[in-house]
């Protein structure tokens, strides 16, 4: 093996040749420094303290052999999972200035009782009463664009229906009342009528992206094909939201 004992300056190696190039200046130095400012390996750069890819759009890829992990200061990453590898130790998202963590899902309750029969409800997001009309507390203020991921739901005194969820969104200007409300995303539900049964209403199972932009009211409705509930029921709803900047 050659050992140079130079300063490298743009060093390039050539896997395709085999080979360690320095076209632009040469090799040059004295003594026993055996230095760079900068390492090229295919499509990687080490410049400094910087990696970086240097295909237009590359991505950098750090992967572990069998079951390692990639370990960084206190931090492990193992595919979907970021654990700390410190005993007891917090993680700990830091925002810089007045940035916010983006991605972090929120929740909401929803929960209201009705004899719902086939009229559309605006679901309550601050109380327990929902509106066959829109209007008063029935929507949200977006403080940024927010994306439906999840809708879980149940009721009391079912009867078998076809459940139809609607997103949907009062622009900033525009008070909410009945024709102001804009539509965003649907989707269906069947239910088999059994009492408290558990369903669930995933972004996928929309017609579109359920997102609400940043200065709209958010609005949720439920409405059954046929009549919804034997007698007055309970609704339990939970909807989680994920922000966007």
């Amino acid at each position: 093996m050659a050992v140079y004992n130079s300063v490298l300056t743009g060093l390039e190696i050539d896997s395709s040749g085999a080979a360690i190039k320095n076209a632009a200046s040469g090799f040059s130095g004295v003594g026993d420094a055996q230095t760079a400012n900068d390492l090229s390996i295919d499509n990687l750069k080490l410049d400094g303290n910087t990696l970086s890819s240097t295909d237009v759009g590359g991505d950098i890829n750090l992967t572990p052999n069998g079951v390692g992990k990639v370990v960084t200061d206190n931090l492990s990453f193992d595919g979907n999972t970021i654990s700390s590898t410190n005993t007891n130790a917090d993680l700990t998202l830091e925002c810089n200035g007045t940035g916010m963590v983006m991605g972090i899902p929120i929740a909401f309750c929803h929960n209201y009782k009705d004899d719902a029969g086939t009229t559309e409800n605006y679901l309550p997001w601050t109380d327990g009463t929902e509106s066959a009309t829109a209007g008063d507390r029935k929507a949200f203020l977006a403080p940024f664009d927010m994306v439906l991921n999840k809708l879980i739901w149940r009721m009391g005194s079912a009867n078998a229906c076809t459940m139809t969820i609607k997103v949907e969104a009062v622009d900033d200007g525009d008070p909410f009342t009945a024709g102001n409300t804009t539509t965003i995303a649907t989707a269906t539900q069947v239910h088999d009528g059994t009492d408290h049964k558990v369903y669930s209403s995933l972004e996928a199972n929309f017609n579109v992206q359920p997102i609400v932009p940043a200065g709209k009211l958010a609005v949720m409705t439920f409405q059954a094909d046929v009549d919804a509930n034997a007698a007055e029921g309970d609704y339990f709803l939970s909807s989680v939201w994920t922000l966007q900047a």
